[in-house]
């Protein structure tokens, strides 16, 4: 049995990569978009707003997974020695560690 898959499955193999490739950055800018909301006006924990950002952008759904367990779960660790304790945390205005 001979099989030609340039032939006419070409095309369709083409929409195909190209549906998946358009699906997969609409879904990241989503995630990107949900991330960069939830930084807005809030201090973000180990890097600055614009990196979990831009870490999104490039990672999609698994990045901002990692965002939300570390910001918005309820595992979410809560600072060592108490509510006094400083903790490193990042302005979301500047990107600067808060003081």
């Amino acid at each position: 049995m001979n099989v030609n898959l340039g032939g006419d499955f070409a095309p369709v193999m083409i929409c195909y990569v190209l549906a998946t490739f358009v699906l997969t950055a609409v879904v990241h800018v989503m995630f990107t978009v949900g991330v960069w909301t939830a930084t807005s006006g809030r201090r973000t924990e180990l890097v600055p707003p614009w990196v979990w950002i831009a870490a999104t952008l490039l990672g999609g759904p698994l990045v901002a997974a990692a965002y939300w367990v570390v910001h918005l779960s309820s595992i979410a660790r809560p600072p060592v020695g108490g509510p006094h304790q400083e903790v490193r945390t990042y302005d979301s205005a500047d990107g600067r560690p808060a003081i």
